[in-house]
């Protein structure tokens, strides 16, 4: 993986923050999709212990040439 992009779209207080992740076939097989998928989640995870209401942030992974 060589890059991506993060999108947060702040909504109302009372919502629970989702974090959403999109890795296209550009970014290898399927075991390499779930892995990158994987991995964007946990580092999520601080994100959402730290802002756990307030938020939607969508992750999309970009492969590499």
């Amino acid at each position: 993986m060589s890059g991506g992009s993060i999108h947060v779209l702040k909504t109302s207080l009372e919502t629970p923050t989702r974090v959403g992740v999109v890795t296209p076939k550009l970014v290898g097989n399927s075991v390499a999709r779930h892995l990158v998928a994987r991995r964007i989640r946990h580092a999520a995870q601080n994100v959402i212990e730290t802002h756990s209401l307030g938020f939607d942030i969508a992750v999309r992974a970009v492969g590499g040439s």
